[in-house]
């Protein structure tokens, strides 16, 4: 009697999946997994350039701020070998522009820097060039962000 229950069980089928359908399974994992890291990495360096872009504009935007903040509250605004002096009631602020950047240092605390290629810098009082020394009542400069060349342009009336 041993004997007939041992041969039922080695009768009876295992279910089971053959290694042809395994390995055809696992291809279209790869196929899958390989497909989704290609498209999350196209979606990040989309991400990081469209975040670096906004950078530059946001750096571009309070520059345009600070400046013109700075310029309205100044008493005076004199020009000097590579920027500007703004005397204010509390104290003085210096913009220093070179090839690359732009140095903004406040009352000799704080300096912050625009990375900002500001080019042609022209200092102007009365319609007139105004040289190192002279009061100035108007600045222009261009200044590359990315790809794009912005004007930018100060007035302080005395």
């Amino acid at each position: 009697m041993n004997k007939q229950i041992i041969s039922r069980k080695n009768t009876h089928k295992i279910s089971a999946f053959t290694i042809l359908e395994v390995t055809i399974a696992m291809v279209i994992a790869g196929i899958s997994i390989a497909i989704a890291f290609t498209a999350y990495r196209l979606v990040s360096q989309s991400y990081k350039q469209y975040d670096d872009k906004n950078k530059k504009l946001a750096e571009a935007m309070l520059l345009n701020k600070l400046l013109s903040k700075d310029f309205l509250q100044s008493q005076q605004v004199i020009s000097t070998v590579d920027g500007l002096l703004l005397k204010m009631p509390e104290g003085e602020i210096s913009y220093h522009f070179q090839p690359e950047f732009i140095l903004r240092d406040q009352y000799g605390l704080e300096t912050d820097t625009f990375f900002i290629a500001a080019s042609q810098p022209r200092y102007f009082f009365k319609g007139n060039d105004a040289t190192e020394g002279d009061l100035t009542d108007q600045l222009t400069f261009d200044a590359q962000v990315r790809d794009e060349s912005l004007a930018y342009g100060f007035n302080k009336e005395y």
